[in-house]
């Protein structure tokens, strides 16, 4: 048996994170991750004041370490003093205020209320700190979901170097990108490239571990980010159910494709119950 298939992912993979020191990752925090590293510092007991003061450092220090001008994610071309000062200017300015934008309960709850990625970064950030713990989560996710877009697109029954040129594609696109920022989008990536490895293995007759693949997909994109959760479920029962009556093959597939669209339409719809029911933000 060839070693192909699991040799050319790991290459990818080992390619994508060589050429990071050339092309670089245009990588610091923004403002929502400024939100996500307080709750994740929060969740291993640490006092909410300090926790602003952590986070706020790091946002501060990476978005001084960019040009001074919003958009251009290269380095900054100012001297290190200048960095420095732009630096404590920002954190002068924050501090007093306890958040960058402002306190309101109500904009404050569309992030409290994801609480997957601050669970998954509270141990990178207890490790490394804010800025080198949520820097390594991000290269995580991103492989993670390199890897994810190679096992779709083999379980859609491509070769291993057509799966492997997939899986370098997504790693090159806006969605490697973003993946790699202190954000939801490379877990919420994961979770729909998850959902369809689900899906894929449903119509290949592993009918339960692709019903349990995908469920469990759509719990932690819950978690994550329900708003996503609530649209990407949606499309993928419709999706589902197109494919149950016309994809073709035996009963049994499209059975089971249609018990695919009914876990992906009960997912959509717990979602929509659960906004108003649990006061979440919409």
């Amino acid at each position: 048996m060839s070693l192909r298939w699991w040799v050319l992912p790991i290459l990818v993979t080992a390619a994508f994170l060589g050429l990071q020191p050339l092309i670089g990752s245009g990588w610091a925090l923004f403002t929502d991750s400024y939100r996500y590293a307080k709750q994740a510092e929060q969740i291993y007991g640490v006092p909410a004041e300090q926790a602003h003061v952590d986070a706020l450092q790091a946002y501060c220090a990476t978005r001084a370490a960019q040009k001074p001008w919003d958009g251009d994610w290269t380095p900054n071309p100012e001297p290190l003093d200048m960095q420095h000062r732009r630096q404590a200017a920002c954190f002068d300015r924050y501090l007093p205020r306890g958040d960058l934008t402002t306190l309101d309960p109500r904009y404050q709850s569309i992030f409290t209320t994801r609480v997957g990625y601050p669970l998954v970064a509270a141990p990178f950030i207890a490790a490394w700190g804010v800025t080198t713990g949520m820097w390594l989560l991000g290269f995580v996710q991103a492989v993670a979901a390199g890897l994810l877009c190679y096992t779709v697109l083999r379980l859609a029954g491509l070769g291993a170097l057509a799966a492997a040129t997939g899986q370098a594609t997504f790693l090159a696109s806006p969605l490697g990108w973003w993946a790699l920022q202190a954000l939801t989008e490379g877990l919420v990536s994961i979770c729909a490239l998850g959902a369809v490895a689900g899906i894929l293995l449903v119509r290949r007759g592993s009918t339960r571990a692709g019903l349990a693949v995908l469920a469990g997909s759509w719990l932690v994109m819950g978690v994550v980010r329900f708003s996503s959760l609530l649209l990407i479920a949606a499309a993928m029962a419709v999706a589902c159910a197109v494919l149950a009556l016309i994809g073709g093959g035996d009963r049994a597939r499209r059975r089971a494709t249609a018990a695919a669209a009914a876990v992906c339409a009960a997912a959509a719809a717990a979602t929509a119950a659960a906004i108003p029911l649990l006061g979440l933000p919409s």
